[in-house]
């Protein structure tokens, strides 16, 4: 059995003798013991009860009656205090497992061996733990939370398992869940209170294991959220809306750099039937283009036959037009780009000198305009100096388009 102080020495127990005078009563042990049980006192051969016929206090024996002249009183040690302070080792029946204090002179420090090997020791300002996987367990499986405080001067620190949420918290103060700064649930999800700040001479920040996975940084706002991550099967660099990767993507970076914007302003509309006799006589006509080729946010109003700017930025329009029923004497031409600030952007052509009298004539313009939002664009044209006849020719194959997008 597990005994503390020096190894067991097999044999008589302890004892010693006393000689009665018939006056003493009170008589000195050589050890210190507990109660009076602890040893067994017979004089001349006849036990005392304990308690009854003597009682021991320290080193004191008190017998109830003094002893006559002559009697001998002996004293057989059961058991004796040990002086734990004092005491060098704490171990079991065959020494390999113990609490050691001082393996050498003033070493000061206490070693824990467990199967003869040491698995730890302490000092006044350090517990190492040893061995080939040292594990420290706080806990025992049971539903309580579990921390390590770190006790500072202005402000305390803790590491904590959340029980009741299953998260490991790192916050202030010694309280489990008061003001917790970096929380890890069991999905492995980081959530922080605060800034995180990346020192050294190239701070780098990793996400992702080199796995088959996307990987994102999620920006949790209020009404919106928006997501900077990697498209694993796609190789891209993806900046866009929602948590999701993948789900309106706003920028996308391939691997030869090339950046793509899919939500960018952009669209194509052409006039799918012919107007006739539009223009001729300076009637300045704006086009009224009814079929879509692409629109990617909607921003070409084909009711009103025009584009609304959705954001303040430069854009870039370009148009072709058809025109029949030219006359010799149209001899004027202008095509605009106009918007309803009253800026115009024009392309005129003294039509006689350059086509020659011909009935049919095809242009293209194009201009590149600041605009605010809300602001709209319409393409216009007007010939003059003749009659009322001409038309602007539609068909399903784009004679009469207009195209235009977002520059920045």
């Amino acid at each position: 059995m597990p005994y503390i102080g020096n190894d067991i020495q097999f044999g008589e127990l302890t004892s010693q003798s006393f000689t009665g005078d018939n006056s003493t009563t009170a008589f000195t042990l050589s050890y210190t013991v507990a109660n009076p049980t602890s040893l067994i006192v017979t004089i001349d051969n006849v036990i005392q009860e304990p308690t009854t016929a003597y009682t021991v206090s320290g080193t004191t024996l008190t017998c109830t009656s003094a002893p006559a002249i002559g009697d001998t009183i002996h004293v057989r040690y059961l058991g004796r205090v040990v002086d734990v302070a004092n005491a060098a080792i704490l171990q079991d029946s065959d020494q390999d497992t113990k609490i050691q204090v001082e393996e050498s002179a003033d070493e000061d420090t206490i070693r824990f061996d467990i199967a003869g090997a040491e698995v730890a020791t302490l000092t006044n300002s350090a517990l190492t733990l040893k061995g080939t996987t040292p594990t420290l367990t706080i806990g025992d499986a049971g539903a309580e939370d579990t921390k390590i405080v770190f006790d500072g001067n202005a402000q305390d620190y803790y590491i904590g398992l959340d029980d009741g949420t299953d998260d490991l918290l790192i916050g202030l103060g010694n309280a489990v869940g008061t003001t917790p700064a970096i929380s890890i649930d069991e999905n492995l999800a980081i959530t922080t209170a605060g800034d995180i700040t990346m020192g050294g001479t190239t701070p780098t920040l990793t996400i992702g294991d080199a796995g088959a996975e996307d990987a994102k940084i999620v920006f949790d706002g209020n009404a919106l959220d928006m997501h900077v991550g990697l498209d694993d099967s796609a190789d891209e660099l993806v900046i866009g809306k929602g948590s999701a990767l993948g789900t309106t993507a706003h920028i996308i970076t391939d691997t030869n750099g090339i950046v793509r914007m899919p939500l960018q302003c952009s669209f194509g509309v052409r006039l799918n039937a012919t107007v006739n006799n539009a223009t001729g006589d300076d009637t300045r006509y704006t086009v009224p283009f009814d079929a879509a080729e692409w629109d990617v946010n909607s921003d070409f109003d084909l009711t009103n036959n025009k584009f609304v700017a959705p954001v303040d930025g430069t854009y870039c329009f370009n148009a072709g037009i058809a025109l029949a029923q030219v006359a010799t004497d149209h001899t004027f031409l202008d095509a605009f780009f106009f918007d309803e600030t009253d800026n115009w952007y024009q392309h005129n052509v003294d039509v006689g000198n350059v086509f020659n009298n011909s009935n049919n004539y095809y242009f293209t313009l194009s201009a590149t305009i600041k605009m605010a939002a809300g602001v709209d664009v319409v393409a216009q044209v007007q010939v003059a100096n003749g009659s009322k006849v001409i038309d602007v020719y539609g068909a399903s194959y784009p004679f009469t388009w207009m195209t235009g997008f977002l520059v920045g």
